[in-house]
């Protein structure tokens, strides 16, 4: 039992340690949204978007999904949710800019899961 957590750790740590394989930045209406707990990582918050040109992407299971993630125990990811829930509620698109976008500051993009990129930035639109 012991060997079969450390292996699935050791998973885990491999993926959140993967870098982006290229940047998001996309705008559309927002299809879901979903948190997620896993032991040893702070509770997460996910956004689906609708399709949009530049799609996040931190692995081959999220090309073109435009899968986002923040986490919920820091001030800006509680901003994101915020931000995401107000537009699902108002019936808003969202614009998106990941953390590995060129020039967004963050080394990776893919820091807080691995294979769906960060949120650096949320904006309303419409």
């Amino acid at each position: 039992m012991k060997m079969i957590l450390a292996r699935a750790l050791a998973t885990l740590a491999l993926a959140l340690a993967c870098s982006s394989a290229s940047a998001g930045d996309t705008t559309g209406q927002i299809r879901q949204v979903f948190t997620f707990e896993y032991p040893g990582v702070p509770p997460l918050f996910f956004v689906l978007i609708g399709s949009g040109a530049g799609p996040a992407s931190c692995g081959p299971l999220t090309t073109a999904q435009n899968r986002w993630v923040t986490r919920t125990d820091t001030p800006a990811g509680k901003a994101h949710m915020v931000t995401v829930l107000m537009a699902k509620a108002m019936g808003r698109s969202v614009s998106i800019s990941g953390k590995g976008n060129p020039g967004s500051g963050w080394p990776n993009g893919c820091d807080t899961w691995g294979d769906t990129e960060s949120i650096h930035a949320v904006f309303l639109t419409d």
